[in-house]
């Protein structure tokens, strides 16, 4: 139950930087928030996967 709780928060926590960085206009920094954040969902969902 953790892990499915984890999953949007690892999505959002990530996603403020990035969209900071897309209004600068900094792609670079923006690719790296945004692979953190989907490698945090795909981490949890499977951490959900295995506890459930």
């Amino acid at each position: 139950m953790l892990g499915l709780m984890a999953s949007p928060l690892a999505t959002m926590i990530p996603m403020g930087p990035a969209l900071k960085s897309l209004s600068d206009g900094n792609l670079a920094q923006v690719s790296e928030n945004l692979t953190v954040a989907f490698s945090a969902v795909i981490l949890a969902l499977i951490a959900a996967s295995i506890t459930h």
